[in-house]
């Protein structure tokens, strides 16, 4: 029931947010993909959303032509992708900065995605619902990851995070079924609520010793977890941070 009503409420988003694209005028189509302009001075644009039927292998162009400029892809707008089932592998260009909200959102074929190394952030709902999704590398220069980027991907068994982030937000990697194990960066402050809620196959975590918070429901669920280490310098551990985790035998809570 809470998957439908999210996703009822991301269709309508959806919709809103092609209504105010099209009227903004800022649009063109070029290379077999729809953008958004950004800036004029530089001349940069986004991948905008668009009925276009993406399917196989994409790979985004860096530049296009457009009424006689050069432009520059440097982001990937809102809904750029999300709801396209039909594609199977995506491969990013390196001029690309910003990944938005819901840019892969519910792209339920999506088996493999390059992110280069420049992107710095990766918006909600990123790529939730990417059910076929089987493994990620996101690059060191990715500082943010919003809520939700991961949320059901089912099907997701490895991950390489970013050694600059400071947060893991809340529901980042909720109901990712298939991880077992994750290596988080040592330069991580913060397990936001939720954020490995419904981790079923996780099997242990290592909390990095910069780690002053760990959110509420922050492992929730997490049936298969047998091994847990909390760093001395730990302030906050929220309500229910491990309800649920039976393989768990206990949990060293540290003086701090």
């Amino acid at each position: 029931m809470r998957r439908n009503l999210r996703t009822a409420s991301l269709l309508l988003v959806s919709a809103l947010t092609a209504v105010t694209a099209m009227a903004s005028g800022r649009e063109f189509d070029a290379s077999g993909f729809h953008f958004e302009i950004t800036s004029t001075s530089p001349a940069t644009v986004n991948v905008a959303r668009s009925q276009i039927n993406f399917t196989g292998k994409v790979e985004i162009p860096s530049t296009v032509t457009y009424n006689d400029s050069t432009w520059t892809v440097t982001g990937l707008g809102t809904y750029a992708f999300g709801l396209k089932g039909g594609m199977t592998e995506v491969v990013i260009p390196s001029t690309v900065k910003k990944i938005g909200n819901m840019a892969f959102g519910y792209c339920s074929g999506l088996t493999s995605v390059s992110i280069p190394d420049g992107v710095d952030s990766i918006g909600n709902w990123g790529f939730a619902g990417c059910t076929s999704l089987e493994s990620i590398v996101i690059p060191n220069s990715v500082k943010f990851i919003d809520i939700y980027a991961f949320d059901g991907c089912s099907e997701l068994k490895n991950v390489t995070l970013s050694n600059s982030l400071d947060s893991i937000e809340r529901f980042t990697f909720n109901e990712c079924e298939a991880l077992t194990s994750i290596t988080l960066p040592e330069s991580l402050l913060k397990i936001k609520a939720n954020a490995f809620d419904g981790c079923t196959a996780l099997q242990s975590i290592a909390v990095p010793s910069k780690v002053v918070e760990i959110g509420k429901d922050a492992f929730n669920g997490c049936s298969a977890m047998t091994s847990v280490t909390l760093p001395d310098g730990l302030k906050i551990l929220g309500e229910n941070a491990f309800h649920s985790c039976r393989s768990l035998d206990g949990v060293v809570i540290p003086a701090s």
